[in-house]
């Protein structure tokens, strides 16, 4: 699940990545649901970064399991591992609590959701599910950016 601003902001970033993750993100994208983009919340919230608040206003509007995100800085350092009870995780964590969790198993384990992007849901489908605000889970940035 994405918002449009979202979806901007994975393709403004990709350029920081490897080019196969920009096949994946092209890939992927089509099995995201996309909400509405939410720039007013009904409680009150101080959160500084005025670029990521709509990212953070769709996660908590859109009720989500997780705000997942590579942006360790502007997420995680001002607010912590939560925000109004909406964890926010980096991809690869979500992932191993996914996995640990026997909802997303690895590629080529019985009951894998080969070839499906695991936050915008799959046959394996589970009440968790998160808001991404980053490229695929398994990409890296490239080095030297």
């Amino acid at each position: 699940m994405a918002s449009p601003w979202v979806v901007g902001e994975v393709a403004r970033n990709l350029v920081k990545f490897p080019a196969a993750v920009t096949a994946d993100w092209l890939r992927l994208r089509h099995q995201l649901v996309i909400v509405d983009d939410v720039v007013s919340l009904d409680r009150t919230l101080i959160f500084p970064v005025s670029k990521d608040r709509p990212v953070l206003l769709s996660a908590l509007a859109s009720a989500q399991g997780a705000l997942l995100t590579l942006d360790r800085e502007d997420f995680m350092g001002v607010l912590g591992a939560q925000c109004y009870g909406l964890p926010i995780l980096l991809p690869y964590d979500f992932l191993e609590r996914e996995r640990a969790a026997g909802r997303h198993p690895r590629s080529g384990e019985v009951g894998s959701p080969s070839g499906q992007c695991p936050f915008a849901g799959s046959g394996n489908q589970s009440a968790f599910r998160p808001f991404a605000s980053t490229p695929p889970p398994h990409a890296a940035p490239r080095s030297g950016k």
